[in-house]
């Protein structure tokens, strides 16, 4: 006869109570510490993006100094020299664009309002046959939405002074955080490796330099395919008469610094714009061109750039490019993907290691 299971006493229950409550309590202090960390980085956002910035530039920059020492230059002339022409050349790039964005957005006005009426005509007797009532519905939804958020853009006008003063004091203290890394950066390795505990410091400083290897990897390259994506594309839009070539491919080059996503937002809006200026034939031209540019940087130009060291998966890359932009918009969307290679870079083992443990 089978015999019942005893419940157990009240020692053993408190015993698998206690056995349950410690991974339980260690998930809640994990989530704690993120949630805390993630509140930190929030209030203190102001200094952390000027040294994110700043480490960026560094990883860029760093090799350039390292030449000219070997070339027996002082350390102080290169990065004096390094800093002023990286300066020059990042900024004179970033306000190219910038200053074609901005000069072309009147141009983009005067060209859609030309274009509204062709566009209508095609709804109406295209193949989405649409109704002239439901268009202008469709026109009053746009304008009620317009109007309810009028404040909200009043708003974000006045917020333009204060914003440009944090920027300005953002861009001071990513300026002198970048002479310092370029400068004494040396020293401040050495300092943050004597800061751990001596059994630890080996493989920190190991895996410390290896991460910035790969930052630099990483940036020169994203510099080198966003300047190809915009390239391709411009000189696609260029060929095809597409209005506004040179702001669309300003923003391809600036979204070529968001790995996949970024390009293809850009290529999307160029797209658009191709669509409502010479119609649905040179838009499926366009888009041909932008799919074909995202499948030469992703098969031949990232592969041949950043190497197998510093490659990650395009699922890797879309999550946390996704993860960013929810986290902080624009900018997370920016740095989640440098943020990734450096944390595998100091907590993966090294790839002799792996193939050890593989073998």
């Amino acid at each position: 006869m089978k015999e019942e299971p005893h419940p157990p006493n009240s020692a053993q229950l408190v015993r698998r109570l206690k056995e349950a409550a410690v991974p339980a309590a260690a998930c809640i202090a994990l989530i704690v510490l993120l949630y805390l960390l993630i509140r930190l980085s929030v209030m203190v956002s102001a200094v952390l993006l000027p040294c994110a910035v700043a480490l960026l530039l560094a990883a860029l920059l760093h090799p350039v100094v390292h030449w000219l020492q070997r070339l027996h230059v002082p350390r102080w002339l290169a990065t004096a020299l390094v800093l002023l022409a990286g300066v020059a050349v990042i900024g004179g790039i970033l306000a190219f664009a910038v200053n074609a964005i901005v000069s072309g957005l009147t141009d983009l006005q005067a060209t859609l309002q030309s274009s509204l009426s062709s566009l209508r005509h095609w709804l109406v007797h295209g193949p989405l046959n649409l109704s002239q009532r439901q268009i202008e519905e469709g026109i009053d939804n746009l304008t009620a939405w317009l109007r309810e958020r009028s404040d909200q853009l009043a708003s974000s006008v006045t917020a333009t002074a204060s914003a440009l003063m944090r920027f300005l004091a953002g861009t001071v203290l990513a300026l002198f955080v970048l002479v310092i890394l370029l400068h004494d950066g040396e020293r401040v390795h050495r300092a943050v490796v004597r800061a751990m505990p001596r059994d630890l410091a080996h493989r920190a400083d190991q895996r410390i330099r290896r991460a910035f290897a790969q930052l630099s990897t990483y940036v020169r390259a994203s510099i080198g395919v966003a300047l190809i994506d915009a390239i391709g594309i411009g000189a696609g839009l260029v060929l095809l008469g597409v209005p506004l070539a040179l702001p669309l491919a300003s923003l391809v080059f600036l979204g070529g610094f968001v790995p996949f996503v970024g390009a293809f937002v850009t290529g999307g809006m160029a797209v658009l714009v191709a669509f409502v200026t010479k119609g649905p034939l040179v838009a499926l031209v366009v888009f041909a061109i932008v799919i074909g540019v995202q499948q030469l940087e992703g098969n031949i130009l990232q592969p041949l750039l950043l190497g197998k060291a510093v490659r990650l998966h395009p699922l890797v890359v879309v999550l946390a490019v996704s993860t960013g932009a929810v986290t902080a918009g624009i900018v997370g969307a920016v740095f989640a993907v440098p943020l990734v290679i450096v944390l595998r870079a100091l907590f993966s083992p090294p790839s002799h290691q792996s193939d050890e443990r593989h073998a």
